[in-house]
Order: C-alpha cells, then structure tokens, then sequence
C-alpha cells in the first residue's frame, strides 16, 4: 500500500521509468477523467447490495428459525455453488442470459417475450452477476446473528399482544441490524471494485472502476493514474463505511450469546412460502453450477461455442488434449499448494500468538490481518504490482505465489484464530501440571483440537487460489493460469474441458470440505 501511494505520487513511463515529484494532480486529472465510472461503480454496489439483502434477510430467517435440525445442511448448500470458480459461474450467467440462450431463447419460443427483448451487455446483466457473485457474504451474516438471538424475546412480544407483523419490525429487525449491518459492508465493498461481471456480461455501457484500474495498469501501464484511482477508491470506500457505522446506533452493533430455549422459530409463518422461497433460491444458486457440469458433456464441432449439440464423455477422455489448458491448469494446482502449504505453516503459529499471548501491537498486528480481507480484490492487486515495480521484480511464478500468500493468510490465520479463542485453556494447563512442557501440551493437546480449524483455513486457502483471477492478473506476468486462460478464451467461447475442470474441481472441493466438516463434528465436544 506505501508502495502505491508513492506511485500516485510519481510521474514518468514503464519505459523511461518513474521519479517522485509529489504529482497531486494524478488524483484530480483520474478523478475529472473515470468520475462516471466512479459514480456507476457506487450506483451498481448500492443497487447490488439492497437487492442482496432483501434476498438474503428471508433466507437467512428461514434457515435460521425454520430449518430444525437441517439447518446446517440449508447452510452449506448456500456456500456450495461458490465451490466453482466464479469465472466460470459468470461464464454460465451469459450462456443463460444470451439472446437465444436456455432463459431468453425458451422465452422466445414459447411466446413469453418479444425477440427484441435482450439482458445480456446491460446493466441488468451486470448488476444481477454481481448480486449472484456476492450473495453469500449477505446471507452468512445475517444468519449467525439470526441464529443467536433469543427466542424468548419473541415471545414476550406476543404476550404483550404484538401482531407477527409488529414483532418482526419491532423487535427481529432491530435485533438483526448488526448482521445487516455486516452482509451489507461485506457486499458492498467488494462489488464497488469488482472487474470481472462487467467484462463478461456487460459492455463498454457498464464499465466499472475495477475495469478502469485493471485497463490503466495492465494495458495502458500508467501506473501513477490507475494507484491515484485505486487510492481514491479505497478512500471513498472508507469513508462510505464509516458514514453507515456511525449511522447504525453503537448500541445496535451488540450481539449477545446464543440462548436455546424452547423450540426454535421466530414471529412470522413458514411452511409451503417457506419452502417455495428456498427452492427457488437454491435453484438460483445452482443454476450457474448446472449449465456448467451440462456443457463439459456438451458434443460440439469447430468453434469453440455455448449452443447445446448432444451428450458426449468425449471431453472427460480428452482432457488434457490442450496444450495450453493443461499447463494453466496445473500450474494453478501447483500455486495452489504451495500457497496452502506456506499460508498454513505461517498462520497457525501466527493465530496461536494472538490468541494465547499479550504483547505490544497485538490488536494492530490483527487488524493488519484483516486489511487483505477487507480490500477488493483490484486493491490488492494493484498493491502487489505497485511493490514489484517499486523493488524492480519482474513478474511471474514468485510473484504470484507472493501476491496468493498475502491473499490468504489472513483467511486462514483468522479461521485458526476462531478456533483457538474458543478452546478451553485449562486443557491446556492440566496436560502442563501433570507434567508436559509448553511444546508437548501444544502437540498433544492444542494440535489434535485444531486440525478442523486448519484443515478448514487450508481449504480455504486453496480455494481462493486456484479460483483467483484479479489479483493474479496484476503479478503474472506471461505466466499462465487457469482463471487468466479461461478469461482469455472467454470471447470465443470456453472450450467444455475448462468445464469438465471446474467440474472436478468442484466435486473436490466439496469432498474436504465434508471431511473438514466430519472432522470438526467429531472433536466438538471436547472444544
């Protein structure tokens, strides 16, 4: 980050090279030149984020106080979709908004719609991508702060004769802002610098700020332009945050702990509304999923194409039949272990330290974990790029291993962290006073009780990198991944073993994720 400041701040070329010479006026000429997409880039994640929650509030209340004992289950199939790489989720989007597509064309020929009626390289297009993308941090929120309140409140307020309706406004509402309050930032903040749903499903209309940034650096290589942009929008983000902080009472951000009286519902009715309204999410979210495990059996011949030819395995058995392909993939696969190896190795201790030990800086060495997890994904990458060019480091392999840790440790480390700050430190003590040193007590002890958590961290660790392409896009140099080799064929279509990847990848990532989720489930009881 001082990286780029000081490169908002220069003046020169990528060929004759950059001095400092206190250049203010890069801040106000990006400022006067991209104010429109400035401005469509908030517009878009307003939009974005409202819509996000009036969808997700009702399905976080439902799973939270109408999924009994599947709401666990209800959870998890919220996340699932997100296992596919969201390059390829948004690649589907278009197969199914395009003019003649499996949602339009259907409509078309049943007589639904007129031929002139098109979605695709609108805004609606773009928007509806970016609610899709950026749903689940809305709805995770909300449903952990949903799920702790108490049930007793609820029915105080019916005693006290208040109508379901009265109760909910009074009462569950009120009690849900902090949650609100969280899906909403979560969402927001990334969707203002998402590039990537506008690339793909809209048009030169709807470009957003992300794009500009990744334009100016990337392929105009003016690097002091795109930093004062990146800057300028990490502080109009700030400022938005803490201008809806301060809105919502201090009082309101308060959640106390669960208390599990009774049965667990809350003041509205459920039942069939219920259920329709989740299966129609559920099968929103699986949409994108579906078309993308159909079209890695899709039979085509010559150009690479979306339309539906006939049931074929022949993209299974010819795999890896693209040079190009095979080697983005596996040099995804290679990244991204070696990040999961180094992010966990280096997170663990790192959360053991905040959890366990006081020292100078503690809280400010947390947040600093926290800052990668709180800035789009075009920050960070235009961060990274800003460092590189400042060192002198030509792009490539490292730097994309460097850019992938610096992405994920804070996930991991903040995932273990969760862990160990609801663990029992008396186990720890006990294995101590009948005589284990502080090191044995950690690897029979603290060791054995965290495996979920950094199973669960490692996970996620190489889902964000195999899946990662913004970021990646700013380090890679002529390297070559699977996201940036997907983006790359994007405009003439993705060739159905890119699908039948993303297939495998998915069912490989669900199948941790059931382990990670067994493991945990059986070493509860001793957390």
């Amino acid at each position: 980050m001082v990286a780029m400041f000081s490169l908002s701040l220069q003046e020169g070329s990528l060929e004759r090279g950059y001095r400092f010479t206190f250049q203010v006026n890069n801040y106000s000429e990006a400022i006067s030149q991209y104010a429109t997409q400035i401005l469509r880039s908030f517009s878009y994640g307003a939009i974005a984020t409202v819509i996000s929650l009036a969808l997700g509030f009702p399905a976080a209340y439902a799973i939270a106080f109408r999924g009994g004992r599947y709401r666990s289950a209800l959870l998890f199939m919220v996340i699932l979709p997100y296992f596919v790489s969201a390059l390829l989720r948004t690649l589907s989007w278009k197969t199914i908004l395009s003019d003649s597509g499996l949602l339009l064309g259907t409509l078309k020929d049943v007589g639904l719609l007129d031929e002139s009626v098109r979605v695709l390289n609108t805004s609606v297009a773009v928007v509806g991508g970016l609610v899709y993308n950026y749903l689940p941090f809305t709805i995770l929120p909300l449903y952990v702060v949903l799920e702790r309140l108490d049930v007793r409140v609820f029915e105080a307020a019916e005693d006290l004769y208040a109508s379901r309706a009265a109760n909910f406004f009074h009462v569950v509402l009120p009690l849900s802002l902090p949650g609100i309050l969280a899906g909403a930032l979560l969402t927001f903040i990334p969707v203002v610098g998402d590039p990537i749903n506008s690339a793909i499903l809209g048009s030169t209309s709807t470009t957003m700020i992300g794009n500009v940034i990744s334009r100016e650096f990337l392929t105009l290589t003016d690097y002091p332009t795109a930093a004062a942009l990146s800057f300028t929008l990490m502080a109009l983000l700030l400022a938005t945050v803490l201008v809806f902080t301060r809105w919502v009472r201090s009082e309101d951000l308060v959640v106390g702990a669960p208390v599990r009286v009774g049965k667990k519902r809350g003041p509205l009715g459920g039942g069939v509304w219920t259920g329709l309204f989740l299966s129609g999410l559920y099968l929103y979210l699986f949409a994108p999923v579906i078309v993308m495990v159909a079209y890695g059996f899709n039979d085509i011949r010559g150009e690479f194409n979306f339309a539906w030819r006939g049931f074929t395995t022949r993209w299974y058995r010819e795999l890896f039949d693209i040079p190009q392909l095979t080697e983005a993939f596996w040099n995804s696969v290679g990244i991204a272990v070696v990040t999961t190896v180094v992010s966990t190795v280096l997170a663990t201790p790192i959360a053991l330290a905040l959890a366990r030990y006081r020292f100078r800086f503690r809280q400010t060495s947390f947040l600093a974990l926290l800052v990668p997890i709180a800035t789009p994904t075009v920050i960070m990458g235009a961060a990274l790029l800003s460092f590189f060019v400042t060192i002198d480091v030509s792009r490539g392999l490292i730097t994309i291993l460097f850019a992938h840790v610096t992405l994920t440790l804070g996930f991991v480390a903040v995932t273990i962290h969760s862990r160990l700050s609801g663990l029992d430190t008396q186990l720890e003590e006990c294995a101590q006073d009948l005589g284990a040193t502080e090191w044995s007590a950690f690897w029979t002890v603290t060791l054995p009780l965290i495996v979920p958590a950094i199973i669960a961290g490692a996970s996620i660790a190489f889902a964000l990198s195999i899946d990662d392409y913004v970021t990646t896009s700013f380090v890679a140099g002529r390297t070559l991944t699977l996201p940036l080799w997907i983006f790359g064929s994007s405009r003439l279509g993705v060739p159905p073993q890119a699908n039948v990847m993303g297939t495998l990848l998915f069912v490989g990532g669900v199948s941790i994720a059931l382990v990670s989720s067994l493991l945990r489930g059986r070493r509860q009881p001793l957390g």
